[in-house]
């Protein structure tokens, strides 16, 4: 035991937890910005319709979120820090699209930033 009595490392485990948890929210606040400036969603299409489209069509549930090339490892990083597992970008254009799959991501992605 320590000259605290043990008490100042779970003081410090205290404290990191504050810490990561603020920057989670800001980069969610952040995100929820880019979102709404250069972002979109693709989810499946009715059952119906994906009947005629079964061998062409694949998409599942995905957000698109777009940058520059200069703000990739910025919005990448953004990502990660909300606790998000980004896809491998892509070009579209002169930007390049940052995506994150699956049914769970997105909804959790909406959430967040619905309440940021």
């Amino acid at each position: 035991m320590d000259s605290l009595g043990g008490v100042f490392p779970n003081a410090i485990l205290v404290h990191n937890d504050r810490m990561a948890k603020a920057g989670r929210q800001s980069a969610i606040r952040r995100l929820a910005r880019w979102f709404d400036e250069h972002g979109w969603t693709q989810t499946p299409p009715d059952p119906e319709l994906r009947k005629d489209f079964k061998e062409t069509y694949k998409r599942g549930y995905e957000i698109r979120l777009s940058a520059r090339p200069g703000e990739l490892a910025e919005l990448r990083r953004l990502l990660v820090r909300a606790g998000f597992d980004p896809g491998k970008h892509f070009a579209k254009g002169r930007r390049l699209v940052v995506p994150l799959y699956g049914k769970e991501q997105v909804q959790r992605f909406l959430r967040r930033i619905r309440h940021a």
